[in-house]
């Protein structure tokens, strides 16, 4: 026995006007930019030098990478808006902008800015140069010269105490989102958030020759994140650790890390005022607050690592948009270094501050996991711990 159900044809109302994505010309156009050439620096962490130097290089590889047709048809998703735009759009997300804002700006939705966010991160990943350190010692043979001058700089900073320094090593902690899952403790930091622990080596100049992003969460020790590196294994075992022990090269950190033979880390206690062991910890300390000054420098310039992490942080690795992000923002520091357009302090403040001073007032309650049993994910029972305050 069938049953025939009969829908009333309701009538649907106009369908909205669909809008046009802003150009860069048009933005460039706005009266507030042409009156105050400033706002372009405090909006995108860069001079129109760079902007245009980045735009060039994403030019290039989009054209290089663009597959044709046989009629010379463009084979895949054709671009919402200008190149120029989209780059804009990522770096003013990075530098804090809050992304709601974007899209009322440049008229696009927010799944489109999710896309273009992802589409240029990826591509400027692709483009911007490497950290240097792992391909200085991969090289370590045939040329020296790089590994050489980041000692010279170490060796001017200590006063010659420490001559073969080849980098400073310290963690930063970046606010995530509640991750939600069964393991959720274990990206709670001793800071009070949720966070990644990042690990990162600078030189002198506070440029970062390294970083370790995505690998572990927040709650571990630094020495357990560093651990977890693959050139944290290359520097305690095999041919570059033999090769760095021969030429008498280390790097340099805190008490948190293992003293080693590529490792140099304070003396540990309290010493006299005219003791060796004093002298040597300051001098050491001198020379490693380059990675602190550094941490200074990127955080400041790109405030979206003083916020909770938005892209989207996927369980199965850690991070997907996350650690492009993060490594795009570090490249982004060392390129306006080497160029030498480090913006001043006037240009980074009362832009964005007020974000980032919200987001830590709003930072969650630390948990209380002792009133509740948690479950434990087999896949990370290495990092849980029955101690509800877990170390850094």
């Amino acid at each position: 026995m069938r049953i025939a159900i009969s829908i009333p044809n309701r009538k649907r109302g106009p369908r909205p006007e669909r809008t046009q994505p802003l150009t860069w010309e048009e933005f460039l156009d706005k009266p507030i930019l042409r009156s105050h050439t400033k706002y372009f620096g405090r909006l995108f962490r860069m001079d129109r030098t760079n902007f245009d130097y980045l735009a060039t290089l994403l030019h290039d590889r989009e054209k290089a990478t663009t597959r044709r047709g046989k009629h010379g048809g463009q084979i895949g998703a054709t671009r919402v808006c200008d190149l120029k735009a989209e780059l804009a759009m990522t770096l003013r997300y990075l530098a804090g902008g809050a992304i709601i804002d974007q899209c009322v700006i440049w008229n696009v939705t927010l799944p489109t800015l999710y896309r273009i966010l992802k589409r240029t991160l990826e591509a400027l990943h692709a483009v911007l140069p490497p950290f240097e350190l792992r391909e200085a010692l991969s090289e370590r043979e045939t040329s020296t010269a790089r590994l050489d001058t980041i000692s010279a700089g170490f060796g001017a900073r200590s006063a010659g105490l420490l001559p073969g320094v080849i980098g400073a090593i310290d963690g930063l902690l970046v606010p995530i989102k509640r991750p939600g899952t069964v393991n959720e403790r274990c990206f709670y930091c001793r800071k009070g958030f949720y966070a990644m622990n990042v690990q990162a080596i600078a030189d002198v100049h506070g440029c970062i020759l390294h970083a370790s992003v995505g690998l572990t969460p927040g709650a571990v020790h630094d020495s357990f994140a560093w651990s977890q590196d693959p050139l944290s294994k290359n520097l305690r075992e095999g041919p570059i650790a033999d090769w760095l022990k021969l030429h008498k090269r280390y790097l340099i950190g805190d008490d948190a890390y293992p003293a080693s033979h590529t490792l140099v880390v304070p003396w540990p206690g309290k010493y006299a005022l005219d003791s060796p062991e004093l002298a040597f910890n300051e001098r050491h300390s001198s020379a490693r607050i380059s990675v602190e000054c550094a941490f200074g420098m990127l955080c400041r310039k790109w405030l979206f690592l003083k916020r909770p992490f938005e892209l989207g942080l996927k369980r199965s690795t850690y991070s997907a948009g996350f650690q492009v992000a993060v490594v795009v923002a570090m490249k982004l520091h060392n390129l306006a270094i080497k160029k030498g357009s480090a913006l001043s302090a006037d240009v980074l403040d009362k832009d964005v501050s007020g974000e980032m001073e919200e987001g830590a007032k709003e930072r969650p309650r630390r948990p209380d996991y002792r009133s509740r049993p948690q479950p434990v994910d087999p896949d990370m029972a290495h990092l849980s711990s029955p101690n509800p305050r877990l170390a850094r």
